[in-house]
């Protein structure tokens, strides 16, 4: 959820048992919310390769094999998945912009108004991939994938980006918390990002549980310099992390 020129807007998911879209709600109040429909769209993974071959789109997105194929599915019967979607808390050169996920990295796209985004939109988005993606999954504790968390907070050094990560482990999936510094004109343009994790599973309550080895980045608020990391433990409970906010942008600038 994110607050934004007077409106508050909640992005979440909708599964329907086999498929995710992102969807949105607006309040004023935080007391009385609208929902208004889809953000994402029914793109079939077999469609979204056939755009990305018409792009410069990295090999690493041709990987319905390794993540999303059941038994005796093709291409054709499991859609693209848009997942960990939410808003920049404010309008970049004038758009909002959303940060989404396409496996398996973190990208971001640009709209003036909700109404532009149809199918179509995301088609076109998608042959251009390429250019919007923000962070690429590059160290050893995102071997599997990455994906959004917290919402940016803006700092006079750039948007601060608490993200998540995946290791693919012999333990099965391990995530965890990763953190960057993003040009607050152009959040695809890094100007620092940690080369390890933030923080992992620890306590036995993030490490067992209905998910195992999970701290899931959510939410984030500041008190005095302080940052806390709101997050969900082993898909079971909500933990908190703090660190001081400055310590963090100095090491990230480094």
């Amino acid at each position: 959820m994110v607050f934004l020129e007077g409106t508050y807007y909640m992005t979440y998911m909708a599964y329907d048992g086999k498929n995710v879209w992102t969807a949105y709600a607006t309040s004023r109040d935080l007391e009385n919310f609208r929902k208004k429909g889809r953000i994402t769209h029914r793109i079939s993974y077999a469609e979204a390769m056939e755009l990305f071959t018409q792009a410069d789109i990295p090999e690493r997105y041709f990987c319905f094999d390794k993540y999303n194929k059941d038994e005796g599915e093709t291409e054709s019967d499991v859609l693209l998945w848009g997942k960990d979607t939410f808003l920049f808390p404010k309008k970049i050169n004038g758009k909002f912009a959303l940060i989404h996920r396409v496996l398996p990295e973190i990208q971001v796209i640009y709209f003036n108004d909700f109404s532009e985004l149809t199918r179509d939109f995301w088609m076109q988005h998608l042959k251009r991939l390429s250019e919007y993606i923000v962070l690429d999954a590059r160290y050893w504790f995102e071997s599997r994938w990455i994906g959004g968390g917290c919402p940016p907070i803006e700092t006079n050094e750039g948007w601060l980006f608490i993200y998540h990560a995946i290791e693919d482990s012999r333990e099965g999936n391990i995530y965890r918390a990763g953190a960057a510094l993003l040009d607050r004109d152009n959040p695809c343009r890094v100007i620092g990002r940690l080369e390890h994790p933030l923080f992992s599973p620890e306590e036995e309550w993030e490490k067992r549980g209905v998910v195992n080895n999970v701290v899931f980045p959510t939410g984030t608020a500041v008190f005095d310099g302080i940052l806390y990391i709101y997050h969900g433990t082993a898909d079971t409970r909500v933990g908190v992390v703090s660190l001081d906010l400055e310590e963090l942008l100095a090491e990230l600038l480094k």
